[in-house]
């Protein structure tokens, strides 16, 4: 398992449903926006493929607040 910082590249691990049911277009929207944002967030591979990513905010030194965090239904 490696991981690597998260980009724009990564938006394929998002569901492409886009539907109200979902919190696909928010998370798509932050993710285009996370430099803008100031998030942080990093994305796991598995046997060399995108698997999961994990999106937030560094805070209070050493703690970190979620706001996303996406894995392939197969994880």
């Amino acid at each position: 398992m490696k991981t690597e910082p998260l980009s724009l590249s990564h938006q394929p691990l998002l569901s492409s449903r886009g539907d109200l049911k979902t919190d696909y277009l928010g998370c798509k929207e932050t993710l285009e926006n996370a430099a803008a944002l100031k998030l942080k967030g990093v994305v796991v591979y598995v046997e060399g493929e995108p698997a999961a990513f994990i999106l937030g905010t560094i805070s209070r030194g050493n703690l970190f607040g979620v706001h996303f965090a996406k894995a392939l239904h197969k994880v």
